[in-house]
């Protein structure tokens, strides 16, 4: 559906000067015979304006397919492929209109719709990254109680232990505190594989989206699970 609406809205633009001399009203018929006569005549007018409806009529449709899109996605149960649903659509339409410069007509009339579009795309990026919000929790928890484990050295004042008390500290775990890592790595192990086997069903269609993504997933992921391996 997006691609058929931008398609038809790309081709408008060369009628656009035809376009509002039918929908507005003060516009007399002897005006649109003679816009009609130099369009005919291959004079370009797509500069010239006659009314500021077409911009509006642009703006209606982007947002009627907008909120269809929103509607459609409702039907993924899985927020992450409802993220990259909308994420593939909204992206897709955005690059082409700014690509056929339909924004730059759409801003005569709402100047903050760039602005408005690209921060939906921002939304949509973030839900997706919540996908990894549980391994990220996890990892992050993992290295905190590692460190809270982790023995010290004897010099370490802060700690006001004396050297024997120091000695053979990983034997000194409790029990509890054994199992409580176990626990710990089973759970990252867990998360780390199903995000991975979920990760390759999906698919962001723009490569320069698709490189930032992954991107971002390297910078949020391994930083963390190469900080947790070495604790």
């Amino acid at each position: 559906m997006s691609l058929q609406t931008i398609a038809f809205l790309s081709n408008l633009v060369d009628y656009r000067v035809l376009f509002d001399s039918v929908i507005t009203p003060d516009v007399t018929e002897n005006q649109r015979k003679s816009l009609m006569h130099n369009f005919r005549a291959g004079q370009n007018q797509n500069t010239a304006t006659v009314g500021h409806n077409f911009p509006k009529y642009l703006n209606s449709v982007v947002s009627h397919l907008l909120a269809s899109l929103t509607t459609r996605s409702e039907n993924y149960n899985d927020p992450t492929l409802k993220a990259i649903f909308l994420l593939n659509n909204t992206s897709y339409m955005y690059n082409h209109l700014k690509q056929v410069g339909i924004i730059h007509i759409m801003m005569e009339d709402n100047p903050d719709v760039d602005r408005l579009i690209s921060g939906r795309i921002a939304e949509q990026r973030r839900a997706y990254v919540d996908c990894w919000t549980t391994l990220t929790k996890l990892l992050t928890e993992a290295i905190g109680e590692a460190a809270f484990l982790r023995p010290r050295s004897p010099n370490d004042v802060s700690l006001k232990l004396s050297v024997a008390q120091q000695t053979n500290f990983e034997e000194k775990l409790k029990e509890k505190d054994r199992q409580m890592i176990k626990d710990r790595c089973v759970a990252i192990n867990k998360e780390l594989t199903s995000q991975a086997v979920k990760q390759e069903k999906y698919s962001v269609l723009d490569h320069h989206l698709r490189a930032e993504l992954k991107t971002q997933n390297r910078n949020d992921i391994l930083h963390l699970y190469d900080t947790y391996r070495q604790r």
